[in-house]
């Protein structure tokens, strides 16, 4: 109805009307022209529960537990969890101590709910009232020493060593309430000689050029070795192993073992035996270590290579030393015979195999040193030159006109003149075998 006027009961004349308790409120209506009136009633429920809040009671930081985790818990359901500069979940894992507040809201009606909890640190370390050791100074009478630690009662106190040698030792102390450790150092000293290899020298198989150098400590040192020396370092030894025992002017005693290396000998190859005529050379041939020497040095052009060219006037053992890295040496030596230029030195084989396989795969006239001059021709059985030279050391390898021939008997010539001023007329068959 247009123009109506509104009053509330013990509120405002509007047709509006906020509250804030929850209560049964009633409107009248007026009509002003005719005076009528209409009343309504509403009711305000109110919402306005506090959800329920509790956290579990945190336990303390320790040396061991580094960080605790904070749990919050209610009985309302559905709530949010968030902590005040933490999570928004109903756990925190903390590690710093501290006061942590947890707020709790519940969402069907806005209410919050918040609560405290206390993280304590317990982190004080134990404290070691005393680390002694019996005797500071071992001597030969007394060769070990006791060590003992106190603290505060609840504490364990292991040490990291016995006292048997000179040295610093250590004790820890651990509080079995919060695992917190504290260390304390002793230190033992001896007045025993100290004895330790300081370096040795190896050396070869049958050489006495090994050495010892050790270090001892202490004061009025006397030295006694096994191989009966009395000097403080050794020289001039063999490999082995050698003892040495120590004594101080108190007459406290150390030993000490030392051993020599012995380093394998080099395996020296001089090359293997040959021939030559009178007047030729060869070059020899050795193997085995990075330095070599000759002898008899007199017909060598260089005696301190691996491979000198021999020029021997008469059959020579020759002789070569092998040095490797080491200094080590071995010998070896290898015979070159000498003879004579004659008729009978020559030789030609009667067969030969040109296949390739390096074996007697040319045919030619053996020991060429020994020819000044010569004519060596090969025939067929039809008597058709198939090779001819006048070079000693060149031989026919079975071809003719670039093929391999087959397998037959073919006839050679030779004349020939001797170093020795000998003249040579030479026929013979060769096999030529595929």
């Amino acid at each position: 109805t247009a123009g109506v006027a509104y009053q509330w009961a013990g509120g405002p004349a509007t047709a509006n009307y906020s509250v804030s308790v929850g209560n049964t409120y009633t409107v009248t209506v007026t009509d002003p022209v005719n005076g009528c009136t209409a009343s309504t009633t509403v009711s305000v429920t109110a919402n306005t529960s506090i959800p329920d809040i509790s956290i579990d009671p945190a336990a303390p930081l320790t040396c061991v537990t580094t960080s605790v985790t904070l749990t919050g818990h209610s009985t309302t359901p559905g709530v949010d969890y968030q902590w005040i500069t933490g999570p928004g979940a109903a756990t925190n894992t903390v590690s710093v101590a501290n006061i942590y507040t947890l707020v709790i809201t519940d969402p069907g009606n806005g209410c919050t709910a918040e609560q405290t909890v206390t993280v304590v640190s317990n982190t004080t370390p134990p404290i070691i009232t005393s680390a002694v050791a019996s005797n500071t100074i071992l001597t030969c009478m007394t060769p070990s020493s006791i060590l003992t630690g106190t603290s505060a009662a609840g504490t364990t106190m292991v040490w990291d060593g016995g006292a048997l040698i000179a040295a610093s030792y250590t004790v820890t102390a651990t509080d079995a309430s919060n695992g917190c450790t504290a260390t304390s150092t002793v230190t033992v000293l001896s007045t025993a000689p100290e004895v330790s290899v300081l370096s040795t020298s190896p050396t070869c198989i049958g050489k006495t050029d090994g050495s010892i150098t050790i270090v001892a400590t202490g004061t009025g040192l006397t030295y006694s070795w096994s191989n009966a020396s009395i000097s403080q370092d050794q020289i001039g030894l063999a490999g082995g192993s050698y003892t040495v025992t120590v004594t101080d002017g108190s007459g406290c005693t150390a030993t000490t073992l030392a051993s020599i290396a012995v380093l394998p000998d080099p395996i020296a190859d001089a090359g293997s035996a040959a021939t030559i005529t009178r007047g030729a050379s060869i070059t020899l041939s050795a193997s085995g270590g990075l330095n070599y020497s000759w002898t008899p040095v007199g017909s060598l052009n260089n005696a301190g290579i691996y491979n000198p060219i021999a020029n021997p006037g008469q059959t020579t053992d020759y002789v070569v030393t092998v040095t490797d890295a080491n200094g080590c040496t071995a010998k070896d030596s290898v015979l070159i015979t000498v003879v004579d230029c004659e008729a009978s030195y020559l030789f030609i084989p009667t067969a030969f195999s040109p296949n390739g396989d390096g074996q007697n795969d040319v045919l030619s006239v053996h020991a060429p040193d020994c020819i000044t001059e010569m004519k060596f021709s090969v025939y067929d059985r039809w008597g058709e030159l198939v090779f001819e030279t006048t070079i000693p050391s060149t031989g026919w390898n079975g071809t003719f006109r670039g093929k391999v021939m087959d397998t037959a008997v073919f006839t050679y010539y030779l004349t020939a003149s001797l170093s020795n001023g000998q003249s040579i007329n030479k026929k013979g068959n060769v096999t030529l075998l595929k």
